[in-house]
C-alpha cells in the first residue's frame, strides 16, 4: 500500500468498527420497538421507523462490516461477510422486483405483522421503501465483491463502491432538501424513514473505509497536499448543500413541490460532476506533488553526496537545509541551525 493511503490505515478500522456498530445498535432498537410497541423506540425518536426487515437488513450489513478482514488471511470471516452481503443484496432485489411487478412475494409481513399493520400508512404494510432497498443492494453487492479481483482494474469493487456512494449520497441529498415522494411516500410507494436515511450514510462510510487504498477513499484520506486540499473541497460542499437545505427548511417551500425522479436524477447528475471534478483535481494534483517530491529527492541525494559542505539559506536569509559535510566542517548539529 502506497505512503497516501497511511492515514486510512490508520483512521479507517475505527471507522469500520464504529459504522458496524451503530448499524446494528439501530436496528436493534427499531427491533425492539415493534416488539415492546413503543413507535419512539423504534423511530429512535426521530420522524418514522424504517420496517423489521430493514432493521435486519442493517444489521447483517453491520456485522459484515465487523468480519471483513483487513489481509489476505481469515477466509472464515471473509466468506462470512460475503454470505452476509449476498443475502442482503438479495432480500433488496427481491423488495425491487415486488415494486416493479406489483405483486407479493409474501415477504413483507414475516415480522411483527400486528404491529406493523397497525402502524402503516400506505398500501404496503412492512415493505421496506424502494429509496432504502437500492441503497440495500449495492451495499449487500459491494459487502459481497468487495475483494474479488483486487488486483484488476476492472474489479467489481472498483465500480459497486462509488456507485454504491452515489446512491446514498443522492438518497441522503434529497432528503435533506425535502424532496415529498422521497420524505412521505405516497399510498402505493412508501417513503424512507430518517433513521434509514443515516444508517445508510453511515454504512456507505465503513464500507469506503474497509479498503482506503481504493477509490473514491484513497483521494481522500490519502497523506499528501492534493488529498488535503480535496479534503478541503469536499467539506466546503458540504456546507454548501446543508445550508442550502436549511435555507429550504426555513423557507418552507424547496422540492416538496416538486415530487418523482426528475429531482432525483438532477441530483444524482450533480453528485456524479462533483465526484469527477474532484477525482480529476487530485489526480493533477497528486501528480505534480509527485513531480515536486521526485524533483527534492533527487537534489538531497546530490547535495548530500557532495564533498563540500552546503548550507541553503532563503529569501530572508533563513537556514532551509544544510547538508552533514557542512556539520563536520562547521561543528554546528543541523538542529541549531534550522529555520533560523
Amino acid at each position: 500500500m502506497n505512503s497516501q493511503a497511511s492515514l486510512g490505515v490508520r483512521t479507517a478500522p475505527r471507522v469500520v468498527w464504529v459504522a458496524g456498530a451503530l448499524a446494528i445498535a439501530a436496528g436493534a432498537a427499531t427491533l425492539l420497538g415493534y416488539d415492546l410497541g413503543l413507535h419512539a423506540v423504534a423511530s429512535l425518536g426521530m420522524q418514522g421507523a424504517f420496517m423489521p426487515e430493514s432493521a435486519v437488513s442493517f444489521i447483517a450489513v453491520g456485522v459484515g462490516l465487523w468480519l471483513i478482514p483487513t489481509s489476505g488471511a481469515a477466509c472464515r470471516r471473509r466468506r462470512a461477510s460475503q454470505v452476509l452481503g449476498l443475502l442482503v443484496a438479495a432480500f433488496a432485489a427481491l423488495t425491487l422486483a415486488e415494486y416493479v411487478t406489483g405483486r407479493s412475494l409474501g415477504t413483507d409481513m414475516l415480522l411483527f405483522p400486528s404491529q406493523v399493520s397497525a402502524w402503516a400508512s400506505d398500501t404496503v404494510p412492512g415493505r421496506p421503501s424502494p429509496y432504502t432497498a437500492a441503497p440495500l443492494l449495492f451495499l449487500g453487492l459491494t459487502l459481497a465483491l468487495l475483494d474479488v479481483g483486487p488486483g484488476r482494474r476492472n474489479s467489481p469493487a472498483r465500480i459497486l463502491m462509488p456507485t454504491t456512494t452515489l446512491v446514498a449520497a443522492v438518497i441522503l441529498v434529497s432528503y435533506l432538501f425535502g424532496l415529498s415522494d422521497l420524505r412521505h411516500g405516497t399510498r402505493q410507494i412508501p417513503g424512507i424513514a430518517l433513521t434509514s436515511t443515516l444508517v445508510i450514510a453511515v454504512l456507505t462510510a465503513g464500507i469506503l473505509a474497509s479498503r482506503p487504498d481504493r477509490p473514491p477513499t484513497w483521494a481522500l484520506l490519502g497523506d499528501g497536499p492534493a488529498a488535503a486540499v480535496l479534503r478541503q473541497m469536499v467539506l466546503a460542499v458540504c456546507a454548501g448543500l446543508a445550508l442550502i437545505a436549511a435555507l429550504i427548511a426555513v423557507g418552507g417551500s424547496g422540492l416538496a413541490r416538486y415530487d418523482g425522479l426528475a429531482v432525483v436524477a438532477l441530483a444524482a447528475i450533480v453528485l456524479v460532476m462533483f465526484y469527477v471534478l474532484f477525482l480529476r483535481a487530485w489526480t493533477a494534483m497528486d501528480r505534480v506533488s509527485r513531480v515536486l517530491r521526485a524533483e527534492r529527492d533527487f537534489t538531497h541525494t546530490v547535495l548530500h553526496s557532495l564533498s563540500e559542505g552546503v548550507i541553503v539559506l532563503g529569501p530572508d536569509a533563513e537556514v532551509l537545509q544544510v547538508t552533514p559535510r557542512w556539520c563536520e566542517i562547521t561543528g554546528f548539529p543541523a538542529d541549531q541551525v534550522l529555520d533560523r
